[in-house]
């Protein structure tokens, strides 16, 4: 049990890291035409979409303390597309229970050589962009494209505009897909685009919220962002907090604001662990749960000094949980990092015999005193955990060499 909640702290770290992935420096497109399309696209279907984000930007109506998100969104549009934009022409916020606050813009395109107008539907999850061309041809559209695209891959291959042969309407097609490996759609990236032979082209990118972290935070996938969920939870009871916690396995914003919000009104140390308990019975899920309180209380003091006085504090009923104790002490010992007073803590746990695979992770990561060393390597511990303590052994003594080269 204990490799398994192992193995998946392991993927939830992995899922942090993936979360973090933001838009590399941009690159300009290699743009070329090729006959023939395939297979092709519902042109019906971007039309549609141009016309309801028309009627959402002028049927729903305007919040003003959405100001804030438009200015966001105003500040990332350059890093997706480079157009000359006139100030945002219509605007609405459309608030659904279930996928969030929708904020739909209709800019006006001002370049002498590009006529036209963008739209944006502007979700917790994705950016989608409605590129809207008139009087623009295959030969023009491969023109200005670079100008325009910011690609934000390497290009390992032209993108390419397809030619549509002996069709009524339709003269060509952009069709490009790319998947965000940890998180699809929050990391998604997709350019698809028609064109017909009146001039008109539609152009869709969708790039997910994780590729713009960079202006819009750790907020992705949060429903509530008119106001936002950091002031709209001041107001809300401990309970009300508590229900609105996800347990979930997996770190994700929202629940990271509400334990914020728990944090910051100073509950004790004894109320925190018993939240943990309380969440949910998968320990999992409250493995997920006690290092958000983990994370909320470091950040609120970053000296890690409440992160040692809670852990301390809650010891015995930490050691209760089972299996996956361990694991919630080795996370303590990560956020606050290296001390002297971490080390006795470890050296101690050492020789009790408990939360043995902390103290090995603190001994690899931070120990440097000989005493320490001694006691690693004199340690009897179960023969399935001596692995563990010959790697902190190893990691120990490199450290110890490479801050003393000429002693061996």
């Amino acid at each position: 049990m204990r490799y398994q909640i192992a193995a998946a702290v392991i993927a939830l770290a992995a899922v942090t890291i993936a979360l973090g992935q933001e838009l590399p420096p941009s690159t300009t497109p290699r743009i070329e035409v090729a006959k023939g399309a395939k297979r092709l696209l519902d042109v019906s279907r971007l039309r549609s979409l141009v016309v309801q984000l028309r009627q959402q930007a002028e049927n729903y109506p305007w919040d003003p303390k959405a100001e804030a998100l438009l200015n966001t969104a105003e500040k990332a549009t350059p890093s997706v597309l480079r157009l000359d934009l006139t100030s945002a022409r219509t605007r609405s916020i459309k608030r659904q229970p279930e996928s969030g606050d929708v904020m739909t813009v209709v800019w006006d395109i001002s370049s002498a050589s590009i006529k036209g107008s963008l739209l944006l539907e502007d979700t917790p999850f994705v950016s989608q962009y409605l590129l809207s061309l008139h009087e623009t041809s295959i030969e023009k559209l491969a023109t200005i494209l670079p100008d325009v695209l910011i690609w934000p891959y390497p290009m390992t291959a032209p993108l390419t505009i397809q030619t549509i042969e002996h069709h009524e309407s339709l003269i060509g097609q952009i069709n490009v897909h790319f998947v965000g490996a940890a998180m699809p759609r929050i990391h998604d990236y997709d350019v698809r685009g028609i064109g017909t032979r009146d001039g008109e082209w539609i152009i869709e990118v969708v790039i997910g919220k994780g590729k713009l972290r960079k202006y819009y935070g750790d907020t992705f996938g949060v429903p509530e962002r008119v106001p936002p969920l950091s002031e709209i939870v001041s107001s809300w009871s401990d309970g009300k907090l508590v229900s609105e916690l996800s347990n979930r396995t997996a770190l994700n914003a929202r629940d990271k604001i509400i334990t914020a919000e728990l944090v910051r009104r100073e509950p004790s140390d004894a109320y925190l662990l018993q939240l943990v308990t309380r969440v949910a019975k998968n320990q999992m899920i409250q493995l997920n749960t006690f290092n958000q309180i983990i994370l909320a209380l470091y950040y609120s003091d970053p000296s890690g000094s409440k992160v040692r006085t809670f852990l301390e504090a809650n010891l015995p009923g930490i050691e209760a949980m089972g299996p996956i104790s361990d694991e919630m002490v080795h996370e303590g010992y990560r956020i606050v990092g290296c001390s002297e007073s971490m080390e006795e803590r470890a050296v101690k746990y050492l020789t009790e015999g408990r939360f043995l695979n902390a103290a090995f992770a603190y001994f690899s990561r931070c120990s440097t005193s000989t005493a320490a060393f001694r006691a690693l390597e004199a340690a009897r511990v179960p023969t399935q955990l001596d692995g563990l303590r010959q790697d902190a052994l190893s990691a120990f003594r490199a450290r110890i060499e490479s801050k003393n080269p000429h002693d061996h």
